[in-house]
């Protein structure tokens, strides 16, 4: 939210919108409503330039839709990286199949699916016995075989024959 408040406030300011600032914290509040907070934030500055500034009324549009891109398609997978753990391929693929199978709803437990399935995976691949392996077969040492002291180092080991 705040990294797009500063954009479009820069963006806003370049294009000499009044009440820049204000426009553009109107933006990064507007990021806070899933879905429809991009239309919801662009609102006020197209009306804004529509009234009073209308030769930079597109550029307005077009500083806004390049703002959205470079936030939905760099700074939130970075941000859901650092934040979750997992791979910005990985969010922008969940999401994409979250929507697909549920629509909003899938694309609201898509990331935290994904990033559960990785900790499970993760989980699993440090597993000292491997899963499929029966603990009984797995030839476990004993303690005193882990920690080294075995009958011949005792030297109490009695040869055949």
């Amino acid at each position: 939210m705040a990294a797009l408040a500063v954009m479009t406030g820069i963006a806003y300011t370049v294009l000499g919108l009044p009440s820049a600032l204000l426009l553009a914290l109107i933006a990064g509040l507007a990021e806070a409503v899933p879905i429809v907070g991009p239309a919801l934030g662009v609102g006020p500055a197209i009306l804004v330039a529509l009234a009073i500034k209308p030769e930079v009324l597109v550029l307005v549009i077009v500083a806004y839709v390049i703002i959205q891109l470079l936030e939905s398609n760099i700074l939130v997978p970075i941000v859901m990286r650092n934040a979750i753990g997992v791979s910005p391929l990985l969010i922008i693929l969940s999401l994409l199949v979250g929507t697909a199978l549920g629509g909003l709803a899938g694309a609201l437990v898509a990331v935290p699916t994904i990033a559960g399935l990785e900790a499970i995976l993760e989980r699993l691949q440090d597993r000292e016995i491997p899963v499929g392996e029966d603990s009984a077969t797995a030839g476990h040492t004993t303690d005193e075989e882990m920690r080294g002291e075995t009958d011949l180092a005792a030297g109490s080991v009695e040869l055949p024959g």
